[in-house]
């Protein structure tokens, strides 16, 4: 990602933070608040709830994206290879449901399921 970044020329505006995110949220520099955009994939439904929880505050109501790798739950393995699997909302879309409703109607970035 840091090459394409680069390939890019973006890597002048984009700032990348590796790392745990867990306790992450009071790091970034105070002028880099509220995010623009966030991509988070790490773990699994307890990972990004606790990811929610402390960094939805971070990201700017006027139009900050956020983009999460998971956000679904397989609940049944296919029984023929070329059908899709059966999928139900994640846990994750109650979390962020809950966000929302904590934050507020000017206290919420865009979000589509």
């Amino acid at each position: 990602m840091l090459d394409a970044l680069k390939r890019l020329d973006l890597d002048d505006i984009v700032t990348v933070h590796e790392g745990d995110f867990r306790g992450m949220s009071s790091k970034p520099e105070p002028n880099s608040v509220p995010f623009d955009f966030v991509w988070f994939d790490c773990g699994g439904p307890a990972e990004y709830v606790r990811f929610l929880e402390e960094y939805w505050p971070l990201i700017n109501p006027d139009g900050g994206i956020l983009v999460l790798h998971f956000r679904y739950w397989d609940i049944a393995p296919n029984q023929k290879p070329d059908t899709p699997a059966n999928m139900v909302m994640g846990s994750i879309a109650n979390e962020i449901k809950r966000q929302q409703a904590k934050a507020g109607p000017r206290r919420n970035p865009r979000f589509r399921l």
